[in-house]
C-alpha cells in the first residue's frame, strides 16, 4: 500500500467526525505490526505495546491491510500518522 492509497483508505473511515480516534487507531495498528515483525520503531513515536500483546488486534480495521504492507511501507505510513496525530494534538483535537 502506497502512502496515497493509505490516505485514500483513511478518508473512507470516520476521519471527518473523529480525526484523532481514526488516526490513532491506524497509528497503533501500524506500530503494532512493525513490533510484531521485530522492526525498529522510531523513538519519537513513543510506542510500547500493551502487556501480553504484540501490538496488533485482529479486530482492527487496519489489521489485514497492514499485514499486506512491506516494512518500508509501514514506516512511511507510520511517519505520516505520527505527523498527523502530532498536528491534531497541537490543534486541540486530541482526547
Amino acid at each position: 500500500m502506497t502512502l496515497k492509497q493509505f490516505k485514500d483508505e483513511l478518508r473512507t473511515t470516520d476521519i471527518k467526525y473523529d480525526p484523532w480516534g481514526c488516526s490513532m487507531e491506524a497509528f497503533f495498528e501500524c506500530a503494532g505490526r512493525m513490533n510484531r515483525r521485530g522492526l525498529d520503531i522510531p523513538a519519537e513515536w513513543n510506542y510500547r505495546p500493551g502487556m501480553g500483546s504484540d501490538g496488533t488486534d485482529k479486530e482492527n480495521y487496519w489489521y489485514s491491510l497492514f499485514a499486506r504492507c512491506g516494512n518500508k511501507q509501514l514506516l512511511t505510513i507510520g511517519n505520516y500518522l505520527h505527523r498527523l496525530t502530532t498536528a491534531l494534538d497541537k490543534a486541540g483535537k486530541s482526547y
